[in-house]
């Protein structure tokens, strides 16, 4: 059986430790921004790169957010009934 051990952190610099997981999200929500911006300019809505941009970290707090919960609920269940 293959057992992976890849080192999750890309990137140390003295205590911080850059992550690929978060290096994904960054670039995720880069190209999110970029294909948000075409298509509205693509389809004709009249929208400010002020508000494409506002969109975007919404989004990115949700996916944050979004994240947390599901690790919350589906990998520490126990933890969330015992101490709500």
């Amino acid at each position: 059986m293959f057992v992976h051990n890849l080192d999750p952190v890309f990137l140390s610099i003295g205590p911080f430790e850059f992550r690929y997981y978060g290096l994904f999200y960054v670039v995720g929500l880069i190209m999110a921004y970029f294909l948000f911006t075409h298509l509205a300019r693509q389809r004709g809505i009249k929208i400010t790169k002020d508000e494409t941009l506002d969109l975007v970290v919404y989004a990115g707090i949700g996916l944050m957010a979004g994240g947390r919960l599901f690790y919350f609920l589906f990998y520490n269940f126990g933890l969330v009934l015992q101490s709500p």
